[in-house]
């Protein structure tokens, strides 16, 4: 349903998808967006296929986030509102080597904020490639 209403009403469409992506009123989210950044969300979400994995997300699964080793980049924005802010933060502190970074995001689509560059450099950075 979601590709098809992206091609018969992409910014209809996009206004949609991003009440469930947002805390923010979707036209604020739109009006933050450039044109390139809607067409790049438009084409996005016509490719997506939630299939079974989106059925999978909703399944329980243990809390294993104190066995993970390795350092964990745990980026999340305030206004996202597929993943509230705390469980990000509640995250970053169950994982021993987790480090949290802040994105400023209008929502979950953070490489559409103003702040991904300061993101991907933090990204670049954790890698060890900055």
């Amino acid at each position: 349903m979601v590709r098809l209403l992206m091609r018969a009403a992409p910014r209809a469409g996009l206004r949609l998808l991003l009440r469930d992506l947002s805390t923010r009123p979707p036209g604020r989210v739109m009006a933050g967006l450039s044109e390139h950044d809607r067409a790049e969300l438009i084409a996005l979400f016509t490719l997506m296929r939630s299939g079974e994995g989106f059925v999978n997300d909703m399944l329980p699964v243990p809390d294993c986030a104190g066995q993970v080793t390795q350092p964990v980049l745990v980026i999340a924005s305030r206004t996202d509102g597929s993943v509230p802010f705390a469980h990000a933060e509640s995250l970053a502190a169950a994982v021993p080597r987790a480090e949290p970074a802040e994105s400023r995001a209008d929502g979950h689509m953070i490489w559409f904020a103003p702040d991904y560059p300061a993101i991907a450099g933090r990204i670049k950075e954790f890698l060890g490639a900055g």
